[in-house]
């Protein structure tokens, strides 16, 4: 295993890392904006509650799309560093 390989899942990690904070401040928003329209006394229907939900919808699915295909990325990665491994294990 070399220090690329490393780098390369520490990058990854970082990137799903930042992707997580997103999604947690996706949820967050969505949250407050349901709350606050619930506070107005506004009923959890209508024109403000389709835009959180459409926002929602859209970005938390873009968002679970990324998230999954980093985390693929991350098992591609270390399979082939374990693969590398039990290679080099073999040929001692």
């Amino acid at each position: 295993m070399n220090s690329n390989d490393l780098m390369t899942i520490k990058c990854e990690m970082a990137y799903l890392n930042e992707l997580l904070e997103r999604t947690d401040m996706l949820i967050c928003g969505c949250t407050n904006t349901l709350t606050e329209l619930e506070t107005r006394g506004n009923a959890l229907h209508g024109d403000d509650l389709m835009i959180t939900l459409n926002h929602l919808d859209i970005y938390g699915a873009y968002l679970s799309e990324i998230i999954f295909t980093t985390i693929s990325r991350i098992e591609k990665e270390i399979d082939t560093i374990i693969q590398r491994n039990e290679v080099s294990t073999d040929e001692l």
